[in-house]
């Protein structure tokens, strides 16, 4: 007569809780994985703001925004001094257009990557040619705008907003009329975990703001947060008082957000 032997209480408590050792070690290391990248994408920026610094302090001007004379002195990239193109008016602007809050690319925010690098400041790995194609739908941005460090297809804009100049985490888009426009990127746990490390966490106020996919018009307790209020969303941020980043919920991991760095 066989006898099967099975596990005892104890065997598969033991198993339970090496199980669970397992599962928690995984999620502190994807944790610690993702709090790397942000410290990284801080890191980055601040680099960056001070190449812009040193740009100007050495030349009078900001990178992108030099008249086309003193461009042209200094061997950087032609431009046609009109405006958004080279007129050394403070403000990183595009063909045609300053500091009207538009997040469409072209001419001084191209042309500024190519002046940091002809400066020394970056790696020059960035044309000088800022004109993008009629269709630019499949185009490599990455050989227009550099990577940032966290984020899925991550890349690093600069845009005037009513005439602040930022650094903006997005991902880009594709339009016609040789322009590339900004697309959410970020989640708002990862939105929020930036702006926590640089500024004062919130999405609508200080150095650092959030924006993109809109902000819900209800007010709301985030206790009784639902993904889709009222049929609205999915949000990067939540409209109550003061305004925060939407880290409740399912939609707290999805690429909702546009993360803006003015400089310093």
């Amino acid at each position: 007569m066989s006898h099967r032997q099975g596990f005892t209480l104890v065997e598969l408590s033991m198993v339970m809780v090496i199980i669970g050792l397992i599962a928690a070690g995984i999620l502190v290391g994807r944790d610690l994985i993702e709090a790397a990248y942000i410290r990284a994408q801080v890191a980055q920026i601040e680099k960056l703001n001070t190449a812009v610094n040193t740009f100007k302090g050495k030349y009078n001007g900001l990178p992108g925004d030099l008249s086309a004379d003193d461009a042209a002195t200094l061997g950087m990239a032609a431009r046609s001094g009109g405006v958004g193109d080279g007129d050394n008016n403070g403000i990183i602007g595009t063909c045609g257009f300053d500091g009207l809050g538009g997040r469409y690319s072209g001419c001084e925010n191209v042309i500024f990557w190519n002046d940091l690098g002809v400066a020394q400041l970056i790696a020059p790995d960035f044309p000088a040619d800022a004109t993008f194609p009629a269709n630019p739908t499949g185009m490599d941005t990455s050989l227009f705008f550099p990577a940032g460090k966290v984020g899925k297809n991550t890349q690093i804009m600069v845009f005037s907003i009513d005439g602040v100049n930022a650094f903006a985490l997005v991902h880009p888009g594709y339009v016609g009329n040789n322009q590339i426009w900004a697309a959410p990127v970020l989640s708002p746990l990862q939105a929020f975990a930036i702006d926590n490390k640089m500024d004062d966490g919130l999405p609508t106020s200080g150095r650092v703001t959030g924006s993109a996919e809109g902000i819900n018009s209800i007010e709301t307790d985030l206790g009784s947060f639902s993904d889709n209020l009222l049929g609205g969303g999915p949000y990067c941020m939540l409209n109550v008082e003061p305004v925060i980043y939407n880290t409740k919920g399912s939609d707290a991991n999805k690429p909702l957000c546009i993360m803006n760095m003015n400089f310093q």
